[in-house]
């Protein structure tokens, strides 16, 4: 019988994503972000806008010339800014994941009986 995921094992993966990307960072000399949270929430406005223009392009079946790299691009860097959000903070999102991933089950999986 296959495992059942669950919300915890998506939390453990994030966790450990973290951790790999901040041996990534120390191992090529990437310091902290010395933005300032208004920049950096500036920063994810920008990105979000290049994503919303990927996806316009696409469409319209008018891509952009470099679709989908662009696209990804984009999205890598929206990460990345949330990312220094969380550090410039020192903030743990486990919780927060966790809750959102449940309540995406129990509204909207096809898979899962509804707990009320």
């Amino acid at each position: 019988m296959p495992k059942e995921w669950n919300s915890d094992d998506v939390v453990e993966a994030w966790n450990n994503f973290l951790e790999v990307y901040g041996k990534f960072k120390s191992s090529n000399g990437l310091p902290e972000s010395q933005m300032g949270a208004f920049e950096i929430c500036t920063a994810l406005t920008d990105k979000n806008g290049r994503i919303a223009r990927e996806i316009k392009h696409f469409e319209r079946n008018d891509p952009k010339p470099n679709f989908p790299s662009g696209l990804t691009e984009a999205m890598t860097g929206y990460l990345i800014y949330m990312l220094m959000l969380i550090s410039r903070y020192n903030i743990k999102i486990d919780d927060g994941m966790k809750k959102e991933l449940d309540s995406a089950v129990s509204q909207w999986s096809r898979f899962v009986d509804k707990k009320e």
